[in-house]
């Protein structure tokens, strides 16, 4: 029987090959300068799932959807920043975002970690908090900050992708929520763990190695 859990990976039109994948989406590679994130669940499935399975996919991929359509809002809101990873416009199948080809902070700490000098840490954190501070200005809550949504420029500068969590309103009423939600690692102690506010999102800041 088909695991209703297990995707596999396909291929939108124009998709070169895969570089990562999240607990919804896929990146690929479009060309030298432009990703695609689009869903781990495509538009149509095959009769491989049982009825069943195919159903909790159909929802699976309904949350996905709207996941995608909240980080097009909050992306456009954001705008052009220093510390945001660029919005290239949508795609029929996702989200067009710039290639970073240096990948995460978490790939370094993961391949390099002791040998990352001191003052480069030092760095990453400042412009990382400058990214967090610019996202809380324009009231939207990361809800899943972490090293692994810290990218590396072609500088060596950070900028911050991801951005599935939540947009307030002027009097902190929540107008939009993508569903996101920290690792157990970075999450801050809390009754409700689905409720995100500034505190979790510096709470979480503080986790990163």
């Amino acid at each position: 029987m088909v695991d209703p859990y297990e995707s596999h990976p396909w291929y939108p039109k124009g998709v070169q090959s895969f570089i990562t994948a999240g607990a919804s989406n896929y990146i690929g590679l479009l060309n030298e300068h432009t990703v695609l994130k689009f869903l781990l669940v495509p538009r149509t499935e095959n009769d491989s799932y049982p009825p069943g399975s195919l159903e909790f996919r159909r929802k699976f991929r309904e949350a996905a959807v709207k996941g995608l359509q909240v980080e097009n809002r909050i992306l456009q809101i954001l705008g052009q920043h220093l510390r945001i990873i660029r919005f290239v416009g949508a795609h029929e199948d996702g989200l067009l975002l710039e290639y970073l080809p240096s990948g995460s902070v978490e790939r370094y700490l993961r391949g390099f970690g002791p040998d990352i000098p001191p003052n480069r840490r030092l760095r990453w954190a400042v412009e990382a908090v400058e990214g967090l501070a610019y996202l809380h200005e324009k009231n939207v809550l990361h809800c899943d900050f972490s090293a692994g949504n810290l990218l590396v420029d072609n500088g060596g500068a950070i900028k911050l992708c991801d951005f599935q969590g939540r947009l307030l309103g002027p009097d902190g009423a929540v107008l939009l929520n993508g569903g996101a939600a920290e690792s157990a690692m970075s999450s801050m102690p809390r009754p409700d763990r689905q409720h995100c506010d500034r505190k979790s999102d510096i709470f979480a800041f503080g986790t990163v190695p």
